[in-house]
């Protein structure tokens, strides 16, 4: 059975930081691993930011046009990982006699090693093993995200997310996460319209030790939404085109380490969104589903307009 790690509200990334050990971990397991194993080995963690860092950008396509305001949010979001993403196909090293495909844990897939013996099928054989490194075992990663949006005046909001730690741990660093965007009221032009429509540009930046993980992700789409006294259900449609790399130190197996710099294919995925908030006064809470190349959730509470 998985284990499923929790955070307090205001650390973004419970995959790395859930225990001191796991703090090193990922950069150890690494250590064994060339640029194709790497990748293959990260695409979990990959794939759960590209699907969950958009979630909880909106929950009204509603903006007003002359009622300046400002609210606080924090959105906690939630990416479960599926059986695909606990394993994935790996070779051994070139350093290691024969050669061999075999399946093995990716960075959310079993904690325990692979161990594979030399694969050159001329006798007698080195004898020679090598371990296959395994996982933090997590069966899902959440996240959770301070921001703020400022808007009110021609019809336009402007929305900033930002969080920056020192983990402790100087090998890894710090985690920093920048979010910058705006939405602007569509319906206001259209006043015959039966719900409020809105557009949205947004652009993210997370960042994990020094340079270990360099993610960023740029999202457009279109929201709308219903107002019912103090019910507002909404959805948003979009599209996130994301990049990643990580840089980390390579055992070529003679004892001497290199640094590598792993670049992954870019991401992009449709977005979509289906949620509910209930707004009481100055305080608003929602929940919502979001439906991309994996299915994520989304709970939120908002003080403010």
């Amino acid at each position: 059975m998985t284990r499923f790690h929790s955070l307090s509200a205001l650390v973004i990334l419970a995959l790395l930081l859930t225990a001191p050990s796991a703090q090193a971990q990922i950069e150890e397991n690494l250590l064994n691993y060339a640029e194709d194993n790497a990748i293959g080995y990260l695409m979990p963690l990959r794939d759960a930011f590209a699907s969950g860092l958009s979630d909880g950008l909106f929950t009204s396509a509603g903006i007003p046009t002359a009622k300046p305001y400002v609210r606080l949010d924090l959105r906690a979001m939630i990416m479960r990982f599926g059986d695909d993403d606990r394993t994935f196909t790996a070779k051994t090293p070139d350093y290691f006699p024969g050669s061999g495909e075999y399946e093995v844990s990716t960075v959310v897939g079993d904690t325990e090693g692979t161990p594979v013996a030399d694969a050159c099928p001329c006798p007698p054989g080195t004898g020679l093993t090598y371990t296959f490194p395994g996982g933090l075992d997590l069966s899902g990663l959440p996240l959770a995200v301070p921001q703020i949006a400022v808007g009110g005046v021609m019809g336009s909001e402007a929305i900033l997310r930002f969080f920056s730690a020192e983990i402790g741990d100087a090998e890894v660093g710090d985690i920093k996460l920048f979010g910058i965007g705006a939405r602007h009221s569509i319906s206001q032009y259209v006043p015959t319209l039966p719900l409020s429509l809105s557009g949205m540009l947004f652009y993210q930046k997370f960042n994990l030790g020094d340079d270990l993980v360099d993610f960023s992700q740029l999202s457009i789409g279109v929201q709308a939404s219903k107002r019912f006294l103090y019910f507002e259900p909404y959805a948003g449609l979009g599209i996130d085109r994301s990049t990643m790399s990580a840089k980390y130190d390579f055992d070529d197996g003679s004892g001497n380490t290199e640094s590598l710099k792993v670049e992954f294919e870019d991401d992009s995925r449709v977005h979509l969104t289906l949620g509910a908030a209930l707004r009481f006064f100055l305080v608003h809470l929602n929940g919502e589903v979001n439906i991309s190349d994996q299915t994520s959730y989304a709970l939120g509470l908002s003080v403010g307009n």
